[in-house]
């Protein structure tokens, strides 16, 4: 099988070249893109002028990281009669001989729950309800929709996830996700003249014909993947059922299961690979 708008280092680790051009039909030129490219820029400005100003930004920072030595600290005291350690005895001598240490870490933990409770969500909303903010967004949005409408995008095309990743063949044995990791791609897909078509504006348009769709089938697989592109959260109650954990550290999705849409194209066997979330959004459009 041959996976589409994935990469391909069996023989070059550092190749970077999608599968699939051989379904693209059109794209647009680089300088279409200057005017979105200066709209975004915008949006960036308005959004660091009216964010927090760089030297609460750094407190901020900077007493998260005090927060979590004074959590630990404070819990290590109060087990110091359970663990017994040389260490957790030398800090409690410490926190005796300097009480005012005390203050110190409960006013970083108190600091730490005002800003998370209550300062980040109200300057969040404060940005998010900015005029002209808005302004700017909504013409990023209008720039966007231009560029669609450009590759014939259909009016009632339907947002999904594709999974872009890197893969390994041996001895004709297709492996996927060689790293565990995948990037998830938002397309707009729509089916025209039966055929189907996919359509993510700085890669282009691919069509596909609908004959060559043979099935949609799930596979078990732990892939860990960049971005969530849905307007609800990974973790509402519309999602809950595939089971999807993020991870705070790497700051990445990850899921146990995956689904293929398979194709065959001039006798090759192809798989577009989704999320399982997007399944029933291709049997919707494919009718499969």
């Amino acid at each position: 099988m041959k996976p589409f708008l994935a990469v391909d280092i069996t023989n070059d680790k550092n190749n970077l070249e999608l599968t699939g051009d051989n379904f693209k039909v059109e794209e647009l030129p680089e300088d279409a893109f200057d005017s979105l490219d200066e709209a975004e820029e915008a949006v960036k400005v308005l959004v660091k002028k009216k964010a927090f100003p760089r030297a609460l930004a750094y407190a901020i920072i900077i007493n998260y990281c005090l927060t979590s030595w004074a959590l630990v600290s404070l819990v290590l005291i109060f087990m110091h009669n359970f663990l017994e350690s040389g260490k957790t005895e030398a800090l409690k001598n410490l926190f005796g001989e300097y009480p005012w240490l005390y203050l110190v870490c409960l006013s970083s933990i108190a600091f730490t729950f005002f800003s998370v409770k209550y300062l980040l969500p109200k300057k969040k909303k404060d940005i998010e309800s900015d005029e002209e903010i808005k302004l700017a967004t909504d013409k990023v949005i209008a720039i966007e929709n231009s560029l669609e409408s450009r590759l014939g995008v259909s009016t009632d095309a339907v947002k999904v996830d594709i999974f872009s990743f890197n893969y390994k063949t041996k001895d004709n044995v297709f492996k996927p996700f060689i790293n565990g990791r995948a990037t998830n791609c938002e397309f707009k897909m729509f089916v025209e003249n039966e055929k189907l078509c996919l359509v993510e504006i700085s890669s282009g348009k691919y069509v596909i014909p609908y004959t060559s769709i043979k099935s949609i089938r799930e596979e078990k697989g732990n892939i860990a993947f960049y971005m969530w592109n849905k307007e609800e959260k990974y973790n509402d109650e519309k999602y809950k059922k595939y089971k999807i954990v993020y991870d705070t550290h790497l700051r990445m999705y990850s899921v146990k299961k995956y689904c293929v849409v398979e194709l065959e194209v001039d006798g090759e066997a192809w798989g577009i690979f989704v999320p399982t979330y997007e399944a029933e959004t291709f049997k919707k459009v494919l009718v499969c």
